[in-house]
């Protein structure tokens, strides 16, 4: 997050969650590479696949937009970004232009989001690529749709943010400029009751998310064929809202145990 005095003060008053690092940096200060899984083990260990052909066919696109469009947060959560190559040391955004041949579509500012975005994969989706639910996973309250807040928000921001993150398909909708957006929601809209329309009940509804004060005005503005799934306190009590297990795949080994009384035996896992 920074090493601002207080993001230090509030980390140390966990001393029970300790850094994974020997150091607190997330990259090698002497080699392009971070210390954790990012995009260049993403593209080494799936370019030459069948799917990263298709996704590279698919036209992958870079978003970008101006610093001070008021949607600038809600762009960056939306469709991802990449930090500045001075502070990482990496220039991930040329290395995924090599690996995908990659371009770039411009949000003007105060323009409308172009719907043909919906059309092509983003740097967001390759943040969850390839990541599926685990088996035993007993997620709840999985329920695609909007979000409906404001972008100056920061507890929308975070709201939606933790949602995606369970693994919910969400639009944010700023509903103070509606306006923006119209299109592009219209057909996403229409792309998620097409992909609900096999499911039974109020699971066939594209839902909107809101906090509890602006449901009723979310509602007005978005329409009314939409369920209602409001964020408060107790939505993440573990009860409601409960995210997927994920997992990027699973191998077969053969383990041995022995000993001095017994047989070796066999196992695989």
């Amino acid at each position: 997050m920074g090493d601002h005095p207080d993001i230090a003060a509030f980390v140390a008053s966990f001393d029970y969650l300790t850094s994974p690092f020997n150091t607190g940096a997330l990259f090698f200060p002497k080699t392009p590479t971070s210390r954790l899984l990012d995009i260049q083990n993403l593209i080494a260990h799936h370019r030459k696949t069948a799917e990263w052909t298709q996704l590279v066919e698919a036209g992958v696109q870079i978003a970008k937009w101006s610093a001070d469009d008021p949607l600038a947060d809600v762009f960056l959560l939306q469709f991802g970004g990449f930090p500045d190559p001075t502070e990482t040391g990496i220039d991930y955004e040329q290395l995924l232009a090599q690996a995908t041949n990659a371009t770039v579509i411009t949000i003007a500012p105060d323009s409308a989001v172009p719907a043909d975005i919906l059309n092509h994969p983003c740097l967001a989706l390759l943040c969850s690529y390839d990541l599926k639910p685990h088996y035993s996973s007993a997620a709840g309250w999985i329920y695609p749709g909007v979000y409906a807040g404001h972008s100056d928000e920061i507890e929308d921001l975070i709201n939606f943010w933790n949602l995606r993150a369970c693994g919910i398909r969400l639009l944010f909708l700023d509903l103070a400029v509606l306006d923006r957006t119209v299109e592009l929601r219209t057909a996403y809209i229409e792309r998620l009751r097409q992909d609900l329309s096999g499911h039974e009940g109020l699971r066939k509804l594209p839902v909107i998310w809101s906090r509890n004060d602006l449901e009723p005005n979310a509602r007005k503005a978005i329409g009314d064929e939409f369920a209602v799934c409001q964020i408060g306190s107790g939505s993440w009590n573990g009860h409601n809202i409960r995210p997927h297990l994920m997992h990027l795949g699973g191998e077969s080994s053969l383990g041995v145990v022995g000993g001095d009384n017994a047989s070796a035996h066999q196992f695989c896992t």
